[in-house]
């Protein structure tokens, strides 16, 4: 066996303010007790791919829409948008009067339409579901 080692206790000298303010603190609650295990971080800091996630995500979607959708055309010459803003680089497309779409709701002051194969964005009052 090895050496003893000798320890100095002492006691501490508290006045009674301390006491009070000691007293007046609330328990922490308790830490967790639980270790997590070298595998386990592992685990949850590997990377996660978020693009084949997306691409699913979005197939599945269009999947969704084309069931969804709902026959109509324009009502007036009216421009396709890339996204629901209105914006000169936006257009995507100019599509005559009596133009026929594919409409799919969407919140907001457009909807999402297919045309020709590509979705873009009409405004709704542009619209008219057959």
């Amino acid at each position: 066996m090895g050496k003893k080692r000798k320890f100095n206790y002492y006691e501490s000298n508290v006045d009674e303010s301390t006491s009070e303010t000691l007293s007046k603190i609330e328990e922490l609650p308790e830490a967790d007790s639980q270790v997590a295990t070298e595998k386990e971080v592992e685990e949850v800091s590997k990377p996660v791919e978020v693009k084949p996630i997306i691409e699913k995500v979005t197939k599945v979607t269009r999947q969704l829409d084309k069931v969804l959708g709902k026959k109509g055309h324009v009502n007036v010459l009216c421009n396709m948008r890339k996204s629901p803003r209105v914006e000169d680089s936006n257009i995507l497309n100019v599509l005559p009067k009596d133009t026929k779409i594919e409409i799919f709701e969407n919140p907001g002051e457009f909807y999402r339409v297919a045309y020709n194969g590509s979705d873009g964005y009409i405004r709704k009052d542009l619209c008219v579901i057959d």
